[in-house]
């Protein structure tokens, strides 16, 4: 007869992570994000962060939260609402980790083509558009061809410079533009 593994509920800080809000928190650590940084990338805001991580007056994550975390990280949706199983989906999660001038392309493989639309619709030569966003040619070129991954710093500068839906950039979800 096989024995079922015994499941060891994960600890940190001390504590067992029974609620979804210590799970959050977890996932947050484990990616070593900031707390405004990681609110900013689920698309939330740092009070909204602290008011669900928050030991004192602690509130339940939205929906909209929850689905923001599993399909930015490589998180477990049944661990993240249940406890139960894995956190992580992957194995190896230092590709997910905070970084200042963190590669995003992972997220969405067309973020590169979604670059070069920009670019062709604003009818400017490779230089012309780099040199608008600050950045040399050559990484607008190496975008293009799928040589090099988009950068959160190159996706922060289209988004001010061009008013960019950020959704859009990222997921191609929403409009092009904002407002």
């Amino acid at each position: 007869m096989k024995t079922k593994k015994k499941e060891v509920p994960i600890r940190t800080l001390g504590k067992t992570l029974n609620s979804i809000n210590d799970r959050i928190e977890y996932v947050r650590r484990s990616l070593e994000y900031p707390l405004s940084t990681f609110a900013k990338k689920i698309g939330g805001s740092k009070s909204a962060m602290i008011n669900v991580l928050s030991d004192s007056k602690s509130e339940d994550p939205s929906f909209k939260m929850i689905k923001a975390i599993v399909k930015i990280f490589p998180v477990s949706e049944v661990w993240l609402l249940l406890g139960t199983g894995q956190p992580f989906t992957v194995d190896d999660i230092s590709d997910f980790k905070y970084s200042e001038n963190q590669h995003i392309s992972q997220l969405d493989p067309e973020i590169n083509a979604r670059v070069l639309q920009i670019r062709g619709e604003l009818g400017l030569s490779q230089a012309l558009f780099a040199d608008s966003l600050g950045v040399t040619r050559d990484i607008i070129s190496f975008v293009e061809i799928n040589r090099t991954m988009v950068t959160t710093t190159l996706v922060k500068k289209l988004i001010k410079k061009y008013k960019i839906n950020p959704m859009w950039i990222l997921f191609g979800e929403g409009n092009k533009y904002k407002g």
